[in-house]
């Protein structure tokens, strides 16, 4: 009679717990102060077919409370899933808690999910300029008017309100805003919003005003914002009829209306231009030199414009009277030419002789400009030679390659006058315009021009009185007022000019 056995296994479904998101979480709820903020997640059981999940709530931190989802009885694997819900009420600072849930799986397990409750605030930010910074609308002609942009950008986490603007400064009148109309709200992480503010000079020079911004922005409950614009005078366009030389200039700034010559120059300081008048400091009239010192074409040009030399061919003979055929042959330029064809300087002496204007003493000093650079960049340095007279003519003596000119006994450029023959005053700071050069009321680019004259010729020559800043204090047609050392070479004694 055998025996047969059998094994016998009795297993009941095991459930699995799977959170979304999974613990730890976190679990955070943010928002405005003093308003209800709630999180949630969700439970499943991904156990084996046919069992049962439980889950319950076994503590929370105080502060936070379970809305909803907890407890779970019974939840099968097919079931869908439950929501579990903590709620929370942000205050002025951050707070962190915990949830722990306890499961009928094996062991019986518990979850913990960290829980964050914060507050959000709007920010407020700006560019190009920051709070605190400078829009400026650069040149605005008088008449006109120019925009400009800030743009305002929500950078927290809720919504962002600007409002109550408000203009003031001692300029505000001349400021206006366009666009937008205020209050108005940025959506958190939405768009910037640009804020156009536009500037209409009332009056040439720097144009200032202030701007206030009112937001919620507990870090920037007011932003504040310096406007500034220049007023430039509006510019004249030559025409044929403004510009008769056609020199770039209109004729009411051209010190040479009726002849072409771009840089204004103005030996005297008077305020015509030398192609205009005759030449301040006395015309060449006699030449004598030895045949010797000038060889091979050698010889002597007179100077009829600016741009141009004319040269004296043939050479009048020694102790001839030469008479100028051209307003502005005030300079002489005194040359040897070697066998290769360059200018060199004289074998020899070569004599020159000036008739001093009628109101000049009959002894005075000629200068001599010694070129010591190569072309393009010519630098000239005026060197006083001893000078006698002969007949009534103020003569002397180069033997240099050089430019000859009628100066007064100090070396300036000024017309000669009685008494030039004293002995040179005391030194004293001399600029010479290296352009034609704006003429401002201030040592700043900023500061407005000097009504009339608005613009100092080039290659004038300005005695300064005080420096300020790279810019110097000069006197010009009667008119003192400031040129930027920018456009400008200093001569001796410029070193110790005091500042205002």
């Amino acid at each position: 009679a055998p025996t047969y056995t059998y094994n016998l296994t009795c297993t009941y479904p095991l459930p699995a717990f799977t959170g979304s998101p999974a613990a730890p979480g976190p679990l955070v709820m943010s928002g405005p102060s003093g308003v209800a903020q709630t999180a949630s997640f969700t439970v499943s059981n991904s156990g084996a077919a046919g069992s049962l999940l439980d889950a319950a709530q076994v503590s929370l931190t105080a502060g936070y409370t379970l809305t909803g989802g907890l407890p779970i009885t019974g939840l099968g694997t097919a079931d869908p899933a439950s929501t579990v819900t903590i709620g929370c009420t942000p205050g002025t600072t951050p707070t962190t808690g915990t949830l722990v849930i306890q499961t009928n799986e094996t062991g019986a397990p518990t979850y913990s999910y960290s829980l964050y409750c914060t507050l959000l605030l709007p920010g407020y930010s700006s560019s190009p300029a920051a709070p605190g910074g400078t829009i400026d609308a650069g040149s605005v002609t008088l008449g006109t008017a120019r925009d400009t942009t800030l743009s305002v950008q929500e950078v927290g986490g809720l919504d962002l309100h600007v409002s109550d603007p408000l203009l003031g400064g001692p300029d505000a009148a001349e400021f206006s805003l366009v666009s937008p109309a205020f209050p108005f709200t940025i959506a958190d992480g939405g768009p910037a919003q640009p804020v156009v503010i536009r500037c209409a000079p009332g009056a040439l020079g720097l144009r200032t005003a202030t701007l206030q911004f009112t937001t919620d922005d507990p870090a920037n409950p007011t932003v504040d914002y310096t406007l500034t614009c220049t007023g430039v005078a509006a510019p004249v366009a030559p025409t044929a009829d403004d510009d008769r030389d056609d020199d770039g200039l209109i004729n009411s700034r051209d010190n040479c209306p009726d002849a072409y010559n771009p840089d204004q120059r103005d030996s005297d300081l008077n305020g015509v231009g030398d192609l205009c008048q005759d030449c301040p400091n006395g015309r060449l009239i006699s030449l004598a030199y030895s045949p010797a010192a000038l060889p091979n074409g050698g010889g002597i040009y007179c100077r009829a414009t600016p741009e141009s030399l004319g040269y004296l061919t043939p050479l009048p003979p020694a102790g001839t009277v030469y008479a100028c055929a051209t307003p502005y042959e005030c300079y002489f330029e005194v040359f040897g030419i070697d066998r290769g064809g360059y200018d060199f300087d004289p074998l020899g002496p070569v004599e020159v002789c000036f008739a001093p204007p009628a109101t000049a003493s009959a002894a005075g000093s000629l200068a001599i400009a010694r070129y010591r650079s190569f072309p393009p960049t010519w630098q000239a340095t005026w060197e006083l030679l001893t000078t006698y007279t002969r007949n009534g003519l103020v003569c002397a003596q180069t033997d240099r390659l050089s430019e000859v000119a009628l100066l007064r006994s100090d070396g300036s450029t000024a017309p000669v006058t009685t008494g030039s023959s004293a002995a040179p005053a005391s030194a004293a700071c001399t600029v010479v315009t290296t352009h034609i050069v704006t003429f401002r009321g201030g040592p700043s680019a900023d500061a407005p021009q000097v009504a009339s004259p608005d613009r100092i010729p080039y290659q004038t020559r300005l005695t300064a009185t005080a420096q300020s800043g790279g810019w110097y204090r000069v006197t010009y047609l009667g008119v003192e007022g400031w040129v930027s050392g920018e456009f400008v070479q200093a001569e001796a004694g410029c070193a110790g000019l005091p500042t205002p």
